[in-house]
């Protein structure tokens, strides 16, 4: 996951800040994104729009990996997030 997210830049893909390994574990800093899962803020709000913006930005976010030879291969809806203004970031390669 980290060589992954070092090698990508994307509006819809989160960002690494950085990573540090401590005695037991590899650990890595991402960018916060408090609105957290988009599945969990859907029954709060329209599901048609919600989808029909957030469709568009994960399917431009993985058009983006495809270009640079990165399959996603278990994308779900848990790692799907929002950012500050709304927008989705994709997470947990």
């Amino acid at each position: 996951e980290q060589m992954i997210l070092q090698a990508v830049q994307h509006p819809f893909i989160i960002s690494l800040w950085g990573a540090f390994q401590d005695t037991a574990n590899q650990n890595m800093v991402m960018y916060f994104l408090p609105s957290g899962r988009l599945f969990t803020l859907l029954p709060r709000y329209n599901v048609s729009l919600s989808c029909a913006h957030s469709i568009p930005e994960v399917t431009l976010a993985l058009n983006y990996l495809h270009s640079k030879n990165i399959i996603y291969r278990e994308l779900k809806r848990e790692d799907v997030l929002l950012n500050f203004d709304g927008h989705t970031n994709i997470a947990d390669f």
